[in-house]
């Protein structure tokens, strides 16, 4: 059975004898350390498969909201409805289902087209479960997302703000740490959205006549328009939480760091603070 240390490649025909076997004591002393990993971890490493721990409750179920939706797009009337009123709707509607899905537009010209591409919201939602259920590793922070949370930068920074947060404001729950991964709690309401919005399409293209309009009831369709936007402004309003929480939160953490050399002071740098770069605002903090 291949071991860790057989992932190392190791290879080396020690004929003078340079690589000596560990003394008794420092034995003793490495059989006295708590394991740094457990047998499975150990296991996995030596057989490289270091993977598939984790994954994106949502994957699954955006990609059902994304074709409810884009279904739903599809078989619009295309004349709306038979009172202004269910017309605009339709159109709402239809904007809705552009905003989650995403689209593309020509920015340019005809004869020099410029096609410019909106990405979703769907799709926005989906790239941050990804990095916050550690789907998508911080191997692949870029520029685009270096101040996106991902789930190793948000746990750890949760796990400090809980300390700072229950000695600070007696917050005494899981809130500081999971403030940052919100958008992974809302499992249970995006399900009833599917269900809901699931039988959009048909009930819409059952109703089309020949002209393209829809006979159905101003009541209908605007229960239609509210839970379509509501499930946009779901995931828009938990993503872009997410992210603001993750942001004040470095923000907070970073300050709580700066903020502990004026508690944590030598007899030097407490000289310099009460004699010479201290303002007033500062020896009313430290000598209170």
């Amino acid at each position: 059975m291949a071991t860790l240390f057989d992932r190392l490649g190791y290879n080396f025909d020690d004929s003078e004898g340079r690589v000596r076997e560990y003394s008794d004591d420092t034995k003793s002393y490495l059989d006295s350390i708590p394991p740094i990993l457990e047998e499975w971890q150990s296991n996995d490493i030596a057989n490289n498969t270091v993977n598939g721990y984790v994954t994106n409750p949502f994957s699954t179920t955006m990609a059902t909201v994304n074709t409810s939706i884009s279904l739903i797009n599809t078989n619009l009337p295309s004349n709306g409805g038979t009172t202004m009123a269910i017309t605009n709707l339709f159109s709402n509607i239809a904007n809705t289902c552009k905003a989650l899905t995403g689209y593309t537009y020509n920015s340019g010209t005809e004869i020099s087209p410029v096609y410019v591409t909106v990405e979703g919201e769907i799709t926005k939602f989906v790239a941050h479960t990804n990095r916050i259920s550690g789907v998508t590793p911080m191997t692949q922070v870029d520029e685009s997302n270096n101040d996106k949370p991902f789930y190793d930068s948000a746990i750890g920074l949760g796990k400090t703000l809980s300390y700072i947060a229950y000695q600070s404001s007696g917050v005494s729950n899981s809130a500081p740490v999971m403030g940052s991964f919100t958008s992974l709690l809302i499992g249970n309401t995006v399900n009833s959205y599917i269900t809901t919005i699931s039988t959009y399409a048909n009930t819409i293209n059952a109703s089309i006549n020949g002209s393209g309009v829809s006979s159905l009831s101003l009541s209908t369709v605007t229960t239609m328009d509210t839970n379509i936007a509501g499930i946009k402004t779901l995931i828009y309003t938990r993503r872009v939480h997410d992210e603001n929480y993750y942001m004040n939160a470095r923000t907070v953490v970073n300050e709580a760091r700066e903020l502990k050399k004026y508690s944590q002071r030598g007899s030097g740098d407490d000289y310099l603070f009460q004699n010479i770069v201290g303002t007033e605002k500062l020896l009313t903090r430290i000598n209170a």
